[in-house]
C-alpha cells in the first residue's frame, strides 16, 4: 500500500523542529523523516519530534499533541492499517503546493 502524507501530515514533522533552531531546509527535514519511516527507523523518525509535536493524520483519532505524540501516532496507525489489511506500507512525499519561511517559523 503506497501513502501519501497530506500538507499536515508532513507539516508534523516541520513543526517538530526544536523552537531553538529553526531548520535551515524544511523540506530536507521531511525528507529525512519520510526517509526514516520507509526504513522502517522509527527511532529516527522520532528524534525528529520534539516534546510539543502537533500531529492530524487521516485515522482515529485524527489528533495527537504533546510529549509521546509521535509514539501515540504510531501506535494508531499500526492499529488502522491492521484493521485495513494493510501491509509494506510506503510514505510517499508530493510535491508542496505553498511553502512559507518567515524567521524561525
Amino acid at each position: 500500500m503506497r501513502l501519501a502524507i497530506s500538507g499536515l501530515a508532513a507539516l508534523m514533522a516541520i513543526a517538530a523542529q526544536p523552537v531553538t533552531a529553526a531548520p535551515s531546509d524544511p523540506a530536507a527535514t521531511v525528507r529525512q523523516f519520510v526517509d526514516s519511516i520507509n526504513r522502517g527507523d522509527t527511532k529516527a523518525a522520532g528524534a525528529l519530534q520534539a516534546d510539543d509535536s502537533a500531529i492530524v493524520d487521516e485515522f482515529p483519532p485524527h489528533q495527537w499533541h504533546g510529549p509521546g505524540a509521535f509514539s501515540a501516532w504510531l501506535g494508531d496507525f499500526a492499529k488502522d492499517a491492521a484493521a485495513k489489511g494493510a501491509s509494506d506500507q510506503h510514505l510517499a512525499l508530493g510535491k508542496p503546493s505553498r511553502v512559507d519561511l518567515d524567521g524561525d517559523t
